[in-house]
């Protein structure tokens, strides 16, 4: 589960149809290269009322722990409960763009046990503050037992353009000092000649879903190490069929009504997808992005 958020003057719309997202992980997936997951694209204008008859605020990035609570607290139980998913941390990552950034980073950083993976593109936790940040103090310390925040985290990783206004590269600079002053792990990708632009975003996303979900031991992406489900299974299809139990024994069993269950399973997968959707990509991700060491 990946749960992307938009950037300010943008809506949940924007990563489809600026962002090419379902195009880009398309091609992850058909090249396996990143293994099969459900987007989740939230609008990110979440406000709490006055009071118990007032308006709510007005629309802006307003009070980020009202996002949280929306997303926490109605939309990862309402994905749970309505789609196949894996409902656990180590199977849900927050991302987002600018704007989205800090909420992402907030989200994920404030709701340790829901999520193990989380990135920011274009920005960070101190949103457009370059001030230094000191690891003890800053965000409540979550930064300052960097072994710690380690062991817990997955993946942490932060990405620009390398033709960004002030202040991002600064903001994302103090950002990344203060990581780096904690003994904090992440990975740091670098857009070349873009700016705070959806050019930039796109390599980012395109970086950064590689990465997500992924057994410890690097094992291809087609097969899982933990036998819950075959991202294979998820390629495109031409010919379908049932069979009793799926491809990964945790989900066999009876279904929520009490019938036998019936799991499809591809008899003919369709390969044409990811030359269909290539030269698609050639002209929503030019050029080649180049990408840091991980940050130590």
């Amino acid at each position: 589960m990946l749960y992307l958020q938009h950037g300010m003057g943008e809506d949940e719309t924007g990563w489809i149809f600026q962002g090419h997202a379902n195009l880009i992980l398309d091609n992850l997936i058909a090249e396996e290269k990143a293994v099969p997951m459900i987007v989740v694209l939230d609008n990110g204008y979440a406000s709490r009322p006055a009071g118990p008859f007032g308006p709510p605020s007005s629309r802006g990035p307003g009070d980020f722990t009202a996002l949280e609570d929306v997303i926490t607290k109605d939309v990862i139980p309402m994905i749970d409960s309505g789609f196949r998913t894996i409902p656990d941390r180590d199977h849900r990552a927050a991302a987002g763009l600018s704007m989205g950034a800090n909420q992402a980073l907030h989200l994920a950083t404030d709701n340790l046990d829901t999520f193990a993976y989380m990135a920011g593109f274009s920005g960070t936790m101190n949103g457009l503050s370059t001030e230094a940040l000191d690891p003890a103090t800053a965000f409540n310390g979550i930064f300052k037992d960097g072994a710690a925040f380690n062991a817990k985290v997955k993946l942490l990783w932060l990405g620009m353009g390398t033709e960004e206004p002030e202040p991002f590269p600064h903001a994302i600079g103090a950002f990344r000092a203060m990581l780096d002053k904690a003994g904090i792990k992440y990975v740091y990708f670098s857009s070349p000649g873009t700016a705070h632009e959806w050019l930039t975003w796109r390599r980012d996303l395109n970086d950064f879903a590689p990465r997500l979900f992924r057994p410890e031991a690097e094992e291809p992406v087609a097969h899982r190490s933990s036998g819950v489900w075959n991202p294979g299974a998820f390629l495109p299809c031409v010919r379908w069929s049932w069979a009793a139990s799926p491809p990964g024994p945790a989900l066999a069993g009876k279904s929520k009504k009490g019938r036998a269950a019936q799991f499809p399973q591809c008899d003919t997968p369709r390969k044409p997808l990811a030359r269909l959707h290539r030269n698609v990509s050639k002209s929503i991700l030019p050029g080649r992005a180049q990408q840091d060491a991980p940050g130590s």
